[in-house]
């Protein structure tokens, strides 16, 4: 496992000197779910890079995990009758307003 760091022995979030660890924490922030304030400061003046690397991995592969268990629930049966639902409304609309165009040019009357 490697992710780029630094050498300045802390972890703090500052995008200029340290953007991998700020990067790291981002990342933690995101995949957990967790307010970024509270993400830094639960690692603020820590020295354990190794430590937040295994920590961000371990948020991430579980957050794969999940994602692929809600991701194998859904069938090809309920993508297509979300997509055709979703034809249906947009050709709806579409031809609404196609109606309106070609009245206001004078193609159609009414």
């Amino acid at each position: 496992m490697s992710a780029t760091t630094d050498s300045l022995a802390e972890i703090k979030f500052d995008m200029f000197n340290q953007p991998g660890i700020s990067n790291l924490l981002q990342i933690e922030s995101l995949i957990t779910n967790t307010p970024l304030q509270q993400v830094i400061l639960e690692w603020a003046g820590k020295s354990q890079y190794g430590e937040l690397k295994k920590c961000v991995a371990n948020s991430v592969q579980s957050f794969l995990s999940n994602f692929q268990n809600k991701v194998s629930t859904i069938s090809d049966e309920s993508v297509e009758d979300i997509l055709q639902n979703g034809e249906t409304y947009a050709n709806q609309i579409a031809n609404r307003k196609l109606h309106l165009v070609q009245t206001a040019l004078g193609l159609r009357h009414g």
